[in-house]
């Protein structure tokens, strides 16, 4: 809708500027800094699986998300097609624990 011009986008959540929407700024780039969200998914594998299948499985998963028709479909439906290595993921995973332990803390979330 906002490439329609349906729609004004004053900001985005994520912590740097989409390619989808370059021309919008920020929410921290709009003055508050300290929101920020990403809309992410991964692909996991039972703990015991071989570490040369999960590498030939990121490596085959990156290139598909690469394709121009596969990254087109994630497009569709405002997500940007995006690769990482397993270590990346855990890395990745390891800090989101950490930045949404740290706001459920701030809002005064306590853990039932």
């Amino acid at each position: 809708m906002v490439k329609e011009g349906r729609l004004r986008a004053l900001a985005t959540l994520l912590p740097t500027r989409s390619s989808l929407l370059p021309s919008v700024p920020t929410i921290a780039e709009a003055g508050m800094p300290r929101v920020s969200m990403v809309v992410w998914a991964g692909l996991f594998a039972p703990a015991k699986t071989p570490k040369d299948v999960i590498d030939k499985l990121s490596r085959e998963v990156n290139v598909i998300l690469k394709q121009p028709d596969v990254r087109e479909q994630f497009e569709r439906h405002s997500l940007e097609a995006g690769g990482s290595t397993p270590g990346e993921l855990a890395t990745f995973l390891k800090q989101q624990l950490v930045d949404w332990g740290a706001a459920a803390r701030e809002a005064g979330l306590k853990p039932e």
